[in-house]
């Protein structure tokens, strides 16, 4: 039995136009062009093949976490905006070069342009990425990150809403991989969305287990599939799928067990390898 891949939709955040004014950046996975993973173009600034999708994808100090604050504490909201309450959003391309500068900064869709320069400039200051590599050789990368000016309160509870928010569109963004069979950068997106907002939901653990199942990475998804269990359970398919996991480990006694609880929660495929592969255990 082949679990179902999952979907997660995070409430927005209420915004509170009478606190101080901040900035929401939803880096909805500092979106890369996932269609592209072969495709390659041309850098303004050095005439070198940029690429969409590297072996080794840039890595910026700190994660997306520091990022996303550098952003934040560095960008200027336009005062006309501030004055007027106006909010939007502004999506901006970048290139990380090989010295891991952002560079051929440009908008590519804005709500507003009274945004466009503040989002530009603060893209242009961003330095420090360890560059991505294709086959061991420092590379130019393409991102696209939509960067959303609105208010807020600046509580720790804003804050971690809009880690979880960015968790989520790691996570959603790992499922569509998932769904294609790009399964190497499925689990990076994973991986990103578990490192942002750790054990924000059992569903990207059981995703991720599911990628590793497909990538043959037993130890891996058995540990994935024990988190989420951690976290809820109740959950009868992931039972069903650690007891495959466990199966494919040899441990038959551990994987039975799984079996029969993935059975009594109700798991039609269960109830047939008990039967069959858990007589004598």
């Amino acid at each position: 039995m082949l679990n179902s891949w999952f979907k997660v939709n995070v409430q927005e955040t209420r915004i509170n136009e009478q606190t101080m004014r901040s900035l929401l950046l939803s880096i909805l996975s500092l979106v890369w062009c996932f269609y592209c993973t072969a495709q390659e173009g041309q850098s303004d600034s050095g005439n070198k093949p940029v690429v969409f999708i590297a072996e080794e994808m840039p890595l910026y100090p700190g994660g997306d976490k520091a990022l996303l604050q550098y952003i934040s504490e560095n960008i200027t909201y336009p005062s006309e905006c501030e004055q007027k309450g106006i909010m939007g959003v502004v999506f901006v391309s970048y290139v990380v070069d090989v010295n891991g500068r952002a560079t051929d900064v440009k908008v590519v869709m804005s709500s507003n342009e009274l945004f466009n320069e503040a989002a530009i400039e603060v893209v242009e200051s961003i330095s420090g990425y360890e560059p991505g590599t294709q086959d061991g050789k420092p590379v130019p990368v393409q991102f696209t990150v939509p960067i959303q000016f609105t208010f807020n309160d600046g509580s720790p509870e804003w804050q971690e809403n809009i880690q979880k928010k960015l968790a989520a569109e790691f996570y959603n963004l790992g499922i569509n991989q998932a769904e294609k069979g790009n399964y190497d950068m499925a689990k990076h997106l994973f991986d990103r969305s578990l490192s942002t907002a750790a054990n924000w939901s059992h569903k990207c653990f059981a995703a991720r287990g599911n990628v590793q199942m497909a990538l043959k990475d037993f130890n891996g998804a058995l540990k994935d599939f024990s988190s989420a269990l951690e976290i809820d359970s109740s959950l009868a398919d992931i039972y069903y799928s650690r007891g495959m996991a466990k199966a494919r480990l040899r441990d038959m006694k551990g994987a039975c067990k799984d079996w029969q609880k993935a059975n009594q929660l109700g798991v039609k495929d269960a109830e047939f390898l008990v039967q069959s592969q858990c007589s004598d255990k």
